[in-house]
């Protein structure tokens, strides 16, 4: 009887292993799905990131370019600065 009971201990104990076994390679399995599916939202998101910096660096240059950079009808738009400089400052209009 005792050699009997030494197998059923040692038989669920082996048992016993073996699941735990399972289990901690199902959650390293786990664990390495949801590292990587976490790697890929933190690379999605400082692209993301990396596109808005670019899209604001992009509207700061628009904002500060000069007027002699714009394309368009410059004579114009430098005739009317020219104007409003001589009626608002007229000794700027004798250089």
């Amino acid at each position: 009887e005792l050699s009997v009971l030494k197998d059923l201990i040692l038989s669920r104990i082996a048992s016993e292993l073996s699941e735990n076994l399972r289990d901690r390679t199902a959650a390293q399995r786990n664990r390495a799905s949801n590292d990587e599916e976490r790697k890929q939202e933190e690379d999605e998101e400082e692209e993301l990131e990396a596109e808005e910096a670019a899209e604001m660096l992009a509207k700061a240059k628009r904002m500060f370019v000069p007027l002699s950079g714009l394309p368009g009808e410059l004579p114009t738009i430098k005739r009317q600065i020219r104007y409003h400089q001589c009626y608002f400052n007229p000794i700027s209009c004798f250089r």
